[in-house]
């Protein structure tokens, strides 16, 4: 069973829905350049805590690259969005306490896309950290505009 066939495993045993695509309304992230991955969405696993619209897991180059996705076509409300992407981050660390034994390279990236981003939401998104396996990450704040994809292979540089 390789890396990915081991995060569908955990995830699906965690109670997540596999997808085929991270999208939500207008917004969609294009994965067509991204070769071994699983897409879950935990929506509605557990009513008293809101949950991130996607958290992908792409097989990289010796390891395993991990991005939990927030998708906006409407308002963006900084703090609760936050608050998703870390109930995603907490969701994402137990999937690998499950299969970390056959990973040691774990990176992480956490991205809000999003129509339009008011300035004050823009920079209490990007000033903001989430925590993932004790250290601090940042969140990428990025807006579509009228084209409603963005494309991840584009994304994932800026992660690190």
């Amino acid at each position: 069973m390789n890396l990915i066939d081991k995060n569908r495993s955990a995830g699906l045993q965690l109670g997540g829905v596999e997808r085929k695509r991270c999208r939500e309304g207008q917004a969609r992230l294009s994965m067509k350049e991204i070769g071994s991955k699983v897409i879950f969405n935990f929506e509605g696993t557990c009513q008293q805590v809101r949950m991130c619209d996607c958290i992908i897991f792409i097989e990289a180059e010796g390891g395993l690259l991990v991005v939990v996705v927030e998708l906006k076509s409407r308002t963006v409300e900084a703090e609760n969005v936050l608050k998703q992407l870390q109930s995603c981050t907490r969701v994402a660390e137990r999937i690998l306490a499950i299969v970390t034994k056959d990973c040691r390279d774990v990176k992480f990236g956490a991205v809000v896309l999003a129509r339009r981003l008011h300035s004050t939401e823009h920079a209490m998104l990007s000033k903001t950290s989430l925590l993932f396996q004790g250290k601090k990450k940042f969140v990428l704040p990025k807006t579509y505009g009228s084209r409603g994809t963005v494309p991840l292979h584009e994304l994932i540089p800026l992660f690190f």
